[in-house]
């Protein structure tokens, strides 16, 4: 999938999941930037063009670390946003909106 629609999918699972316990932008934005953050490994030269692409593919889109990143995030997030809505609330949406991105190439 190109990096828009990993944008656009990774907004709509966390605007889905989060309904209204936040404002629509921020679940929106978070999970805009979830659904994206996987693919900024781009930028990490890793020696030539082969192995760039083949390391793309490896611990950034791994179900595992994502899985294991998502609770720090969402503890960031809500202490970003600093409202009623506990990490537990965002873990979920995030999680979501991280592990969408390896699962739908």
């Amino acid at each position: 999938m190109d990096s828009v629609s990993q944008l656009v999918l990774g907004a709509s699972v966390s605007v889905a999941v989060m309904g209204r316990r936040v404002p629509l932008w921020q679940a929106a934005a978070v999970g805009a930037a979830c659904g994206t953050l996987p693919d900024l490994d781009v930028f990490l030269d890793h020696g030539d063009a082969i192995r760039n692409m083949t390391l793309h593919r490896t611990e950034s889109h791994a179900l595992l670390y994502l899985t294991l990143i998502s609770p720090l995030v969402a503890w960031l997030v809500a202490g970003l946003f600093r409202r009623d809505v506990k990490w537990q609330a965002w873990w979920p949406a995030i999680w979501l909106a991280f592990i969408t991105h390896p699962c739908w190439i």
